[in-house]
């Protein structure tokens, strides 16, 4: 997270505290090719064993949203959306 006190200065990441907590959403877009086994393995992995509630993988080649919710071993597929399908994120969160 950057900050600053004046809009019209550039934001400067602060160097007295660190971010120590984890998001409850991800939403990734799927790199192009062999890359995209990244997010959806290693990625993946840490995100579950940090406890992030919601990942989402968009892949633009397949043009597909795959929303996951946190489960004890491993994400479950709470629904998998197309090009043109309309997604509630509150509906689709609110599932797990």
């Amino acid at each position: 997270m950057l900050w600053s006190s004046h809009p019209d200065e550039v934001a400067r990441r602060p160097l007295e505290a660190r971010v120590r907590t984890w998001p409850q959403w991800v939403c990734e877009i799927l790199s192009p090719g062999s890359a995209a086994g990244r997010d959806k393995g290693t990625k993946k992995d840490v995100y579950h064993r940090a406890h992030v509630d919601h990942y989402w993988l968009v892949d633009p080649e397949k043009q597909t949203l795959l929303v996951l919710a946190w489960a004890e071993r491993g994400y479950q597929t709470i629904l998998t959306a197309g090009r043109g399908e309309r997604v509630n994120a509150a509906t689709a969160m609110s599932t797990s």
